[in-house]
């Protein structure tokens, strides 16, 4: 007997309180395998049944940029809607210049250094 009220042989989750149920799928907590409904797996083993796991492939949930795309799924840094026209990793929204960012933006004028022609002179480009 685990003290939960339920005898052995109507016990769901023997060793465990058959009451407690935080999820409310009826299964109880000490047997539940993921919060959330369970007919929705829990594929990246995080403890988050994929009816309530923000980010159901990676394990920690992370959303860097805050546009409710996680990490593992996010296509760049920065809206997902504004898209990435140059290909560099930095979504529209938050690109610094056009280009690759990391070259920089000597110049100030918008174009990165590794697709500005003058680097240095915001006014020939």
């Amino acid at each position: 007997l685990d003290d939960d009220g339920f005898g052995d042989a109507c016990d769901i989750c023997f060793g465990f309180d058959d009451s407690l149920d935080a999820d409310g799928d009826s299964i109880p907590d000490g047997c539940d395998l993921c919060f959330g409904d369970n007919s929705f797996e829990d594929i990246d083993g995080d403890g988050l049944c994929g009816d309530r796991d923000p980010c159901p492939t990676s394990i920690l949930n992370l959303d860097a940029d805050g546009d409710g795309i996680c990490d593992a799924e996010d296509l760049c840094f920065g809206n997902d809607n504004a898209g990435d026209s140059d290909g560099d990793g930095v979504c529209d929204d938050v690109d610094l210049c056009q280009g690759d960012d990391a070259s920089g933006d000597s110049d100030e004028d918008g174009v990165c250094n590794d697709l500005d022609p003058c680097p240095f002179d915001p006014d020939n480009d």
